[in-house]
């Protein structure tokens, strides 16, 4: 007898064996016959005990492969049949392209190749060395997130990619970055289940795909709506540049480790997460350039993350808001740009890439000192700041009503491409509008409502169409009684039995 579990590897023990946690948090130490799983990856497979004594796991692509495997035991992921039902179908679906739909039960990014080509790109670029590492890269597919409905009360039965056993924390993580429109992130769940940190990555949204190109460098600097950004970047290569660097942040943890077999804590501390945000922008733009880039991107992204620095200094404080330094990378993104160059074209492996990233941001990242007031800023700083603010960036307020359209044009572009990519599903059409209309720039509402009309019009039309299905139902409905009713006999049940009772003679 066997028991078949489904649960995440969150450990490696000193004798070899693997920490497999399951749904309901309990924990196991197996042996695996054959393979070796990666930290913070979801198994399956059939629990025994093998001739020597030792817990034996086998794994299997699929429950029902592992069901179909001799006498098994299916040991219930929860107290509730419902959730145990939903989950196991979707379980069955390991074995095929698989994407996370918030609300559906759980669909885990685990497939080789993705439908959309920027992320595809990062995984192919980052997913060599993840493995190398040993760690999983649960990447969401944020377009079939955008198209799936949910709500805040179907997120509470979810179970996430690497946190089957269910963490709280991770679930309001996830609620947080939904309902503030998907904006990028690395989410990373931390166990010390063999005594010591593991360190496993939760899930990653690679990049918002309702910002484009205008809202990135938006967010990279820290710009207000009264700002627009003076790039050339367009909306694939920002996604792919966000898709980077979130894939670098997922595997910092051991790249920035002390030593082998170590993972590094990168929440403990402002200084830490500074130098793991120089490692992910070093990596990202160097395998931005390498794998063919445009090299005018990579500069433009330098300037955006010192403008930050500007856009982030608040005069009444006398000082910079919190987190603005430890996202302040521009000497790693120069440092990266500089070294590159210099190689001339050579071919370059992932690896290769990875490990100079690790050297650029131990090398250029701030020293330990000055977050001991994150909010301090000197001088030098701050004029170098003001200098790429002004050249990747234009005050709206101050513009003419020329250069205004100027820029407009800029913004136009943007949105044709989000309408174009969201307009044929209306949860996404109606997504796009609320959380577009948040960051519209300052003068160009009217850009804003003329290019994001025809949505308008999808979801006008959608609600149409859903009122005229249900009233046409309601109607066959109502026709189908009254046929139903002319098909049978109309039975009175009267009884004239006493009109004549009186006319009968007596004998």
């Amino acid at each position: 007898m066997s028991d078949i579990i489904v649960g995440t590897v969150r450990g490696k023990n000193k004798d070899g064996s693997y920490v497999v946690v399951q749904r309901d948090g309990r924990r196991a130490d197996v042996n695996f016959r054959a393979g070796t799983p990666m930290i913070g990856s979801d198994v399956i497979g059939n629990l025994s005990v093998g001739a020597d004594g030792r817990v034996e796991m086998a794994l299997y692509p699929s429950v029902l492969d592992a069901m179909l495997d001799g006498t098994s035991k299916f040991i219930p992921l929860s107290k509730r049949a419902d959730l145990t039902a939903r989950i196991l179908a979707k379980m069955l679906e390991r074995s095929k392209s698989a994407v996370f739909k918030p609300g559906g039960g759980m669909s885990i990014e685990r497939m080789p190749h993705s439908d959309d080509p920027d992320i595809r790109w990062a995984m192919d670029n980052f997913k060599p060395e993840a493995e190398r590492l040993g760690l999983a890269l649960n990447v969401i597919d944020v377009k079939a997130v955008t198209r799936s409905p949910w709500d805040m009360k179907s997120l509470q039965n979810f179970s996430l990619p690497a946190d089957i056993e269910g963490s709280r924390r991770s679930k309001d993580e996830l609620t947080n970055i939904l309902r503030s429109g998907f904006h990028p992130a690395c989410s990373r769940i931390v166990e010390k289940f063999t005594g010591t940190n593991e360190i496993s990555v939760n899930f990653v949204i690679p990049y918002s795909p309702f910002s484009g190109s205008v809202g990135f460098a938006r967010e990279v600097a820290g710009m207000h709506i009264g700002v627009f950004p003076l790039c050339s970047m367009n909306i694939s290569e920002t996604r792919r540049l966000s898709s980077a660097r979130q894939m670098a942040l997922a595997i910092a943890h051991n790249r920035l480790s002390v030593g082998k077999g170590f993972q590094a804590d990168l929440d403990t501390h402002p200084r830490v997460r500074h130098l793991s945000n120089c490692f992910a922008d070093a990596a990202a733009s160097l395998v931005f350039l390498a794998r063919g880039g445009r090299p005018e991107v990579i500069e433009e992204y330098a300037h955006l993350r010192e403008a930050s620095i500007y856009f982030g200094y608040e005069e009444s404080r006398g000082g910079l808001k919190d987190g603005v330094l430890e996202q302040a990378t521009h000497r790693s993104v120069r440092a990266a740009i500089e070294w590159y160059a210099e190689q001339g074209g050579a071919e370059l492996s992932i690896k290769d890439l990875v490990t100079r990233a690790v050297r650029i941001a131990k090398a250029t990242a701030y020293e330990g000192l000055r977050f001991a007031d994150p909010a301090a800023v000197i001088e030098q700083e701050l004029l170098g700041a003001v200098n790429s603010a002004n050249l990747i960036a234009a005050d709206l307020a101050s513009s003419t009503r020329d250069y205004i359209e100027h820029l407009g044009e800029k913004y136009r572009d943007d949105l044709d491409a989000l309408v174009e990519e969201h307009r044929v599903h209306p949860v996404a059409a109606h997504r796009l509008l609320t959380f577009g209309a948040v960051h519209v720039p300052d003068r160009m509402e009217r850009v804003f409502s003329e290019m994001t009309d025809p949505l308008a019009q999808t979801l006008r039309q959608t609600t149409e169409n859903a009122a005229e299905e249900e009233r046409s139902g309601l109607l066959e409905s109502v026709a189908g009684r009254i046929r139903s009713s002319r098909n049978q006999p109309m039975g009175f049940e009267y009884d004239d039995s006493h009109l004549f009772a009186a006319r009968v003679p007596s004998l």
